[in-house]
């Protein structure tokens, strides 16, 4: 229980950090925030580590399966992620908010990713390498499915971990909380799916790289979008 205690408690004082800002959230990924963030994950690295090797953690508590078959847990992540993009994008037509919200996931991606061509290269290392794994591990793995198994009950650890997925992301904006609780359902029912806590991973991974990979193309298309909408306003 220790082990799910101490990234308990850790990821409740970031949320609560996240949520409490003061100043306001700047354009681009400043250094200091890239390097607290490497640093993150590099300390929960380590700290998954120990906890393998001291048999404070195993694969089944965290949800990994006895046996992998890639071919279908790739497979799964891919549905799974397609699922919550499809989601996401049939609500925004039903509130008529794509337009706008395609500039504010732009503007928001915008804010992970740093000036500068050795912070882009670290950057891309702990957002696209170490971040899906990472923080799978820690928030469906351990702070839910191992939790759950040492309670006895996945509601507690899912809504706690609900909260804290809209608290952690809330540097992006509310209006990308849609978007960030239907990535988190689909990855909860891909934990405690037969292909468990790896399809997540897959799915974090296409949901971390694709907006920073597409993110140069994305900006400029809601731009041209935004000043399309405003012209016919205009007009």
């Amino acid at each position: 229980m220790g082990f799910v205690l101490f990234f308990l408690v850790y990821n409740v004082l970031l949320a609560a950090r996240v949520a409490t800002r003061q100043q306001p959230i700047p354009r681009r990924l400043s250094i200091v925030s890239l390097r607290n963030f490497g640093i993150r994950q590099l300390l929960f690295s380590v700290v998954l580590y120990l906890g393998f090797l001291s048999h404070g953690v195993s694969a089944a508590a965290l949800g990994i399966p006895a046996r992998i078959h890639w071919l279908d847990t790739i497979l799964a992540g891919e549905v799974g992620f397609l699922v919550a993009l499809v989601a996401n994008l049939l609500l925004m037509l039903a509130l008529r908010r794509l337009g706008p919200m395609q500039l504010v996931a732009a503007r928001g991606n915008l804010r992970i990713w740093p000036r500068g061509r050795v912070a882009k290269w670290f950057a891309a290392l702990f957002i696209m390498g170490f971040n899906p794994f990472v923080e799978e591990l820690v928030m469906r793995g351990v702070l839910i499915h191992q939790w759950a198994l040492l309670i006895g009950s996945p509601v507690m650890p899912i809504l706690v971990g609900f909260v804290l997925n809209g608290a952690l992301h809330w540097y992006q904006g509310r209006r990308m909380q849609a978007w960030h609780a239907m990535y988190f359902g689909v990855a909860v029912c891909l934990l405690y799916s037969p292909w468990g806590l790896p399809a997540a991973i897959v799915a974090h991974v296409l949901g971390d790289v694709l907006p920073v990979v597409l993110l140069k193309r994305n900006l400029s298309a809601a731009r041209a979008a935004r000043r399309r909408a405003l012209r016919r306003a205009a007009a």
